[in-house]
């Protein structure tokens, strides 16, 4: 890690109050008190604090002075202080003052530092069992009292120096952002590890190799950008530990001894696990969760980020940094063989910028999706934290479009936002929207993509069941309750009462309707569906549809303890779990429409829609006249017709109840007022019957 060291210029004075005097220099040990106001710092957050009060974290250059730090540290409550030996980059220990590393005294075992995670050092006071005055090493993130030493003569404050642009390029097969360079691993069945594992890899790779940091928005977008649109999700270098010493919780530090300050977790995340275990952070590799953060066991098998920094002796890169495409228009770049951007500085209203992109035969840019907002980011990385404008606009009472075709199926909106009718959209550096008015001024950025907008589901004829809350969506109907706290039983017999089955999914865009419409909820329980284990270990929808499509997530069905039968829809991400059947959650309920009486032509195979984008629908009806017929009509006629109806229906149901009774394992229903006023589920030939009851009061109405 690259690391600058300042210290503090030398005046004139005594140690002061809160300082020890040793020798010509003074001792200040953090302890509770309203001075410090935190005592427990990262060593970062330490180390600025000694040099704004005209010192520098401890070094430590003779026996006696290591005695007498060992005496004041005794008569504390603390067992480890930060003093400023460290080692960066992992070439051996230095002092932050830039004292000769002269003398060094590790405890017993230490150092111990694996893959570099433990890169700043602490002293202990005795109180574990260690001998005093002994080193430890730690990762830098964490917060633990600390010691500043300064000469009796410094008045002056320093300040922490920042890091400076590294000049230089990066090795062979990394890109480049910032000082840091990225590669990316697991395409191949091969580079796919354990966390552990992965950042073994990486470290085998050189002395400053690790598993990747993630510490800004820019090195985010950066990541996103480069992500491929797979199903391997890829390991990063932050986990978590339980801090059983000072925080007393779970605490998240990068391998690279970063501090945590910036993160992009997934929604309901980080879980922390159901104990404390050490959890391990993937980045997502899914389209909908496109380079979000999720924290999960170690032991998953990934691909993986490896990092390092760049290189002031490689003058030349092996790739450029952007790579350019012969389709782009001159001034426009591309990343990662994506669209072609331009961020154009100057600050103009929304329609001038509207006007230039179209004069460059572009577009206002557009978001899509994820990876297009990642690439918005790089291009604004020249933007000097200013927003720029975008293709949003409200065509009326807060409906937001995009200006070109694209349907708007992704948002990002700020909190708080849109925040007034009648503007236009912004994004910030770090991807947020924001509504501005029109005619404010800012940046603005152009794009030329040859993606074509996605079809929208043409709505097939029919109508859904009146007054239940039903949505349509294709040739179905579904209901949901993300707020219910039902077993899968109980949500069976919610949607048998309103007409319908716990939903079947037909295929991914089902699954992203209904992932559509969950971004309106504010609870994160995850949903009931209808797909159920029969005895045979194999899994049918309870609607009878067959199981021509699934979206298990990684590791799934894994059916633990043997009990897992039922399955449920993750409301996140879309993917399905399989888990006991008496867990609390909401449910999804899907019906066919109800369809008109008059003929549709529709060509199955191909799109729904004319020449004219309309569907083409016969006023025909299906009504025959007495001459197509063929037969008189009279009253009598009538009745054995439909005698005979009712009967073959009544047959067909029969037959197809035994049927289905025989092949398939599905939740039957039975209800009997005189035995106690219960709705019971049982499970047809399945390995472990089970029956739920649903009571009912006198009135018929569920308890």
């Amino acid at each position: 890690m690259p690391s600058t060291i300042t210290t503090p210029i030398q005046g004139v004075g005594n140690c002061g109050e809160n300082w020890n005097s040793f020798g010509e220099h003074c001792y200040y040990v953090s302890e509770d008190s309203s001075w410090t106001l935190t005592p427990k710092k990262s060593w970062f957050k330490a180390r600025q604090w000694c040099l704004e009060n005209a010192g520098d974290l401890l070094s430590i250059q003779t026996t006696g002075e290591e005695d007498f730090v060992t005496t004041l540290v005794s008569k504390t409550q603390y067992t480890k202080f930060w003093i400023g030996a460290n080692s960066f980059d992992l070439q051996g220990y230095r002092w932050a003052d830039g004292s000769p590393m002269i003398y060094i005294n590790w405890a017993k075992g230490e150092p111990n530092s694996v893959h570099g995670s433990e890169r700043c050092v602490n002293i202990h006071s005795g109180k574990n069992n260690v001998i005093p005055g002994t080193f430890n090493d730690d990762n830098c993130a964490d917060k633990m009292p600390f010691i500043c030493k300064k000469h009796q003569s410094s008045k002056t404050a320093g300040t922490m120096a920042t890091t400076p642009s590294i000049g230089g390029y990066c090795p062979r097969g990394f890109h480049g952002v910032g000082n840091r360079c990225y590669k990316f691993f697991g395409k191949v069945d091969s580079e796919r590890k354990t966390w552990e594992d992965a950042a073994a890899a990486c470290s085998t790779l050189g002395k400053e190799f690790t598993l990747a940091s993630i510490t800004n928005p820019l090195e985010q977008g950066f990541v996103t950008s480069y992500l491929q649109d797979t199903d391997v999700d890829l390991w990063i270098g932050l986990s978590s530990t339980f801090d059983y010493i000072y925080a007393r919780r779970h605490v998240f530090r990068w391998l690279t001894n970063e501090e945590a300050s910036f993160v992009n977790w997934d929604v309901r995340s980080p879980t922390l696990g159901q104990s404390n275990d050490r959890e391990c952070v993937k980045v997502r590799n899914t389209k909908r969760r496109l380079g979000r953060w999720v924290d999960v066991e170690c032991s998953q098998v990934n691909g993986y980020i490896c990092q390092t920094w760049k290189d002031s002796r490689i003058s030349t890169p092996w790739t450029p940094a952007v790579s350019t495409s012969g389709a782009c228009k001159s001034g426009y770049t591309t990343y990662n063989g994506q669209a072609c951007y331009k961020l154009y500085m100057e600050a103009v209203s929304w329609e001038q910028a509207r006007d230039q992109c179209t004069d460059d035969g572009t577009l206002l840019a557009f978001v899509p999706d994820l990876r297009t907002e990642a690439n918005i980011q790089l291009v604004m990385a020249e933007a000097s934290g200013q927003p720029a404008w975008v293709g949003l606009k409200d065509m009326g009472q807060q409906n937001f479009s995009w200006v070109n075709e694209w349907p708007l199926t992704y948002t990002n909106w700020d909190q708080g936002q849109p925040s007034a009718a009648g503007q236009c959209g912004v994004i910030t550096p770090n991807a947020k929207w924001r509504s501005s008015d029109c005619n404010d001024r800012y940046p603005f950025v152009c794009m030329s993509t040859e993606a074509k907008p996605p079809t929208t589901t043409v709505p097939l004829p029919g109508w859904c069941p009146e007054g239940n809350g039903w949505i349509e969506y294709g040739a179905s109907c579904f209901f949901y309750d993300a707020h219910a706290y039902e077993t899968w039983a109980g949500a069976k017999f919610e949607c048998y009462k309103r007409g319908g089955q716990l939903a079947s999914f037909a295929n991914q865009d089902e699954v992203d309707f209904i992932l559509g419409l969950m971004k309106s909820e504010s609870t994160y329980r995850n949903l009931w569906i209808g797909l159920i284990r029969r005895f045979q270990d194999e899994f049918v929808w309870v609607d009878g549809t067959p199981v021509d499509f699934t979206n298990w997530s990684p590791g799934q069905p894994r059916d633990q303890g043997r009990s897992e039968d039922c399955v449920e829809f993750k409301v996140t991400t879309g993917e399905w779990d399989d888990i006991v059947c008496n867990r609390g959650l909401g449910f999804i309920c899907k019906t066919p429409k109800i369809r008109p009486t008059a003929s549709v032509s529709i060509n199955e195979t191909s799109p729904l829609q004319t020449e004219s984008g309309n569907p083409t629908v016969s006023p025909e009806t299906n009504k025959q006249t007495e001459a197509q017929m063929g037969l008189p009509v009279n009253g009598g006629t009538v009745a054995v017709i439909v005698l005979c109806l009712v009967i073959a229906c009544l047959l067909a149901i029969i037959g197809f109840t035994v049927f289905r009774r025989r092949q398939v394992s599905i939740a039957l229903a039975s209800f009997n007022k005189e035995t106690g006023d219960t709705v019971a589920f049982s499970y047809a030939d399945n390995k472990d019957t089970e029956l739920f009851e649903i009571p009912f009061n006198d009135e018929n109405e569920r308890l």
